[in-house]
């Protein structure tokens, strides 16, 4: 007996000892690693930069006397200061900070290659410059890693030994009654694993993209087959859930749509209420709009028009119409959250608040641009679909025209999701099994689009639906389509151009500098010889971009596909900041000067309320460590989880295709419930990208109005996981406690 006390207090000081030490260890660890991932910067060293010489153009580079900081393996966390200011991107290509400088950067071998902010020599520019560094290196780092996995080895199997009669119940318990819940756990747990894995061997692999593009493939496979390994009874779980109660339903939905004002609020106190250039493109007075001049343009939305000449009929201003914009997000999040939650109160919870917090969103609704209105009524339409479809056999022929017209008056808003009707009406058709139910949906779609129709025909004798004006013209030339060989239309652009700009060399065009191409060179010279009508020379764009087509069909759908990619890998998040940049710019003395904007529009919008900095500061810095919120398959190029700058992916066109394997292996992995939101979501998505790169060219502004999209299927996958856990937790509970102690649970 004795002996047996000794053993056990042996057994209990040495479970103790290994504990102390696998927390010591542990905190250690975590340290390190967020000093490494650069999350944690308290402890890192700076030193000058000595030495520096010239390389190739704006490049310059300067000995480091630390090798470990080389970017061979993987990218490098250090970073260069200029006056105490972070230099940036970091790990650019050695070609980028040769061609483009501005900050770029690269550590390789023993040295930094590195070029100033403004493009200045940074010997004479009397700047001081600094390389900020971890300090600790990654072997050292695996090293404490290991170090921590033996000590928690050890401690494992001294609280084992220590309590061996219970672990013998419950080693019994994991081979007998709760295998099937043990392996569901497991096979869920190496799903997830095995897609991170992919994604790192992806980016290991970028300079090959198609090893890269098998690799992240063969992991989605992979990873949905263990996923689907280890949810064989979920199917009935899922449809015998009992549903939240109604006053959960109404209390949930009510905090949401409350919470979503008050962000709009916060929005709009941090941002002012910016207007961009095209707010003049919408605006209309209610004189105007009833009464055109000879020869005026149809209106390129005619919607958003008619909202601002309604709220100028009732006598509102500006801030009426942005009270409307963050009214109908309000509206778009709380439909969510109560659709949701006739089936889950998590699921209405976490999707609710998730929109209703949107930082995206809510920097879009104090725009006076046509996004805010678009986005939410889509996000509208799409609610009311999922739901006629989850009960397609109830569903009556009026509420199909009404989906129908819903659609027509979301799509139409914007051009770029005038043609959303096609993937739709195949939706209904398949979901429903009924072409005739199909048929009423595209009923109601042609109504709203014919009222907008004969709208522009009564203004401008013009039977048109939407206009792309001028803007096939980017993607014309920034995708390189345009060559005179095309057709008619082709020649006459080039023998245009060569009049006007003898020596211009529009092959050079690139998204940088596309405005200043289209709008200083291109239109003026197009207007000069079509006598400054501007119908007739968007009508010439169009004939020449459909002329590209026809003329390179294969060359003309691949440069569409890879500028989709590219409008996938676009981060979401960043845009909260570009606005608050924006209109720190544009307002200021806006309303003062009056001269760069229609008075009508300048008496709607002003005055602009100033913006307050701290609430201004915090928008701008939310969307970056909010990356991986909306987007997390950015982690596969770009393998950060928190970013505090402008870092795009380097693989943008690896990681557009990431993108749709990470929509497929959500949409697979997440309950029955919540598939078909999923899907129409990812749809909304991939069609919004092909749409944009086939009439217009990428950008952060025609990205971010999809944040509720994003957030949709990643906060679903979300919920899918915390549903799962809760589930598993409980079901392990239960059967450890009856594996434990077996009389309790027969006596209760």
């Amino acid at each position: 007996m004795l002996v047996k006390l000794a053993e056990a207090t042996s057994m209990r000081r040495a479970a103790a000892i290994s504990g102390v030490l696998t927390l010591t260890l542990g905190i250690a660890s975590i340290g390190v690693h967020l000093t490494l991932s650069g999350q944690w910067q308290s402890l890192w060293h700076e030193t000058a930069v000595t030495a520096i010489a010239p390389e190739q153009g704006y490049a310059f580079t300067a000995p480091t006397g630390h090798p470990e900081l080389s970017a061979h393996q993987r990218p490098s966390p250090a970073t260069v200061l200029e006056n105490g200011a972070p230099l940036g991107p970091s790990n650019a290509q050695h070609a980028d900070i040769r061609d483009l400088g501005r900050g770029r950067l690269s550590f390789w071998d023993q040295y930094v290659y590195f070029s100033s902010s403004d493009l200045s020599d940074p010997r004479s520019n009397g700047r001081r410059y600094t390389i900020r560094y971890p300090p600790i290196d990654y072997a050292s780092a695996s090293v404490l890693y290991f170090l921590t996995a033996v000590s928690l080895l050890c401690f494992s199997t001294a609280v084992s030994l220590l309590y061996l009669s219970t672990a013998v119940r419950l080693l019994h318990f994991f081979a007998t009654a709760s295998f099937a819940v043990v392996a569901r756990i497991w096979f869920k747990l190496l799903s997830l694993t095995c897609y991170w894995l992919a994604s790192l061997a992806a980016f290991a692999t970028r300079s090959h993209p198609v090893a890269s593009l098998a690799l992240i493939f063969a992991g989605l496979v992979l990873a949905i087959v263990l996923w689907r390994r280890g949810e064989s009874d979920r199917a009935s779980r899922d449809d015998s859930a009992e549903p939240p109660r109604l006053r959960v339903r109404v209390s949930i939905t009510a905090v949401v749509f409350v919470t979503a004002i008050g962000i709009g609020y916060l929005a709009q106190l941090g941002l002012s209420t910016p207007i961009a250039p095209d707010t003049v493109s919408y605006w209309a007075t209610p004189w105007d709009f009833m009464h055109p001049k000879p020869g005026v343009l149809p209106l390129r939305t005619p919607e958003y028009s008619l909202l601002l000449v309604m709220v100028q009929l009732l006598g509102g201003s500006g801030r009426a119409l942005l009270f409307i914009h963050y009214g109908m997000r309000a509206i778009a999040a709380a439909a969510v959250a109560w659709m949701l939650g006739a089936r889950s109160a998590i699921a209405a919870g976490v999707i609710g608040g998730l929109l209703a917090l949107d930082p995206v969103g809510a920097a879009f609704s104090v725009w006076y641009l046509s996004e805010s209105v678009s986005a939410s009524g889509l996000v509208l339409a799409t609610v009311l679909a999922v739901t006629q479809l989850s009960r397609a056999g109830d569903v009556k022929r009026g509420w199909l025209v009404g989906a129908g017209i819903l659609f027509g008056l979301a799509c139409l808003v914007r051009p770029t999701w005038a043609a959303l009707i096609l993937v739709v009406i195949p939706a209904y058709a398949l979901a429903t099994a009924s072409v005739s139910r199909a048929a009423y949906v595209a009923l109601g779609y042609a109504v709203a689009a014919v009222s907008l129709a004969l709208l522009n025909y009564v203004r401008t004798g013009l039977f048109v639906i939407v206009t792309t004006g001028y803007y096939v013209a980017f993607p014309l030339f920034i995708h390189h389509l345009m060559d005179p060989t095309n057709g008619p239309a082709s020649r006459r652009i080039y023998a245009e151009l060569k009049i006007c700009h003898p020596t211009l060399d529009y092959s050079a065009v690139v998204l940088d500098n596309s405005n200043e191409f289209v709008h200083t060179k291109l239109l003026g010279c197009t207007l000069t010889f079509e006598g400054g009508d501007r119908a007739a020379a968007y009508r010439l764009y169009v004939r020449a971009y459909r002329e590209a087509f026809f003329a390179r069909p294969f060359v003309f759908t691949w440069r569409i596909a890879l500028e989709s990619t590219r409008f996938l890998s676009t981060t979401v998040s960043y845009y909260p900041a570009e606005v608050a940049s924006f209109s720190q710019i544009v307002n200021d003395g806006i309303c003062a000067r009056r001269g760069d904007y229609p008075p009508t529009l300048m008496a709607f919008v002003c005055p602009m309320p100033p913006a307050h900095e701290t609430v201004r500061a915090w928008m701008s810095w939310l969307g970056f460590p909010l990356r991986m919120l909306y987007q997390p398959y950015l982690y596969a190029y770009h393998p950060r989880l928190v970013v505090y700058e402008y870092i795009q992916s380097e693989s943008p066109e690896l990681a557009g295709i990431a993108a749709i394997l990470f929509f497929v292996f959500a949409t697979a992995s997440a309950r029955p419930g919540y598939r078909a939101m999923m899907t129409a979501s990812a749809l909304i998505i991939v069609y919004t990208a092909a749409a944009t790169a086939f009439g217009q060219v990428t950008m952060l502004r025609y990205v971010a109005p999809l944040s509720s999209f994003f957030l949709i299927i990643t906060g679903l996958f979300a919920v899918t996981l915390i549903e799962e856990a809760l589930e598993a937790i409980r079901q392990m509970r239960s059967a450890m406690v009856q594996a434990i102690d077996p009389a309790s649970v027969a006596n209760s």
